[in-house]
């Protein structure tokens, strides 16, 4: 299935993720890197993720904001954390990634990832503009 979000997953523009606590109190953090795993999974930079990772463990699902940068449309996708990886492929990619952009912003020795949270993308919708529409993603 064709994934109509994929071009904001370039780290052109920074995406947030927003989860809630035990107690329903909401949570949004910028996240460095969202990394397509494949048609059902994307993998998540944790790197200051203290509070974020709290609320996971609580409560596994989450909406993140991504931004295509090829004329700025934005696309919420429901997540549902499936696991951590600290090794692997998957870790392996985004930490090259994260180290890029570390080094490109000055911020080496700062952005270290802790772990690649892999989520199954539940729905994508893509936010109204004057030509977009909803976009299912399941």
């Amino acid at each position: 299935m064709r994934r109509p979000y994929r071009a904001s997953l370039d780290g052109a523009l920074p995406a947030t993720i927003s989860t809630v606590d035990a107690d329903g109190m909401p949570n949004v953090s910028y996240i460095s890197r969202v990394m397509y795993v494949d048609e059902g999974h994307v993998a998540l930079s944790n790197q200051f993720f203290r509070k974020t990772r709290a609320n996971l463990d609580s409560n596994p699902h989450a909406v993140v904001m991504v931004v295509d940068p090829r004329g700025c449309r934005q696309f919420l996708l429901t997540l549902e954390l499936e696991g951590s990886q600290a090794e692997g492929p998957v870790f392996d990619q985004l930490k090259a990634e994260v180290d890029s952009i570390a080094t490109m912003t000055g911020m080496t020795g700062v952005f270290r990832l802790a772990s690649a949270e892999v989520f199954r993308v539940h729905a994508c919708v893509a936010l109204p503009t004057e030509e977009s529409s909803s976009v299912d993603g399941s």
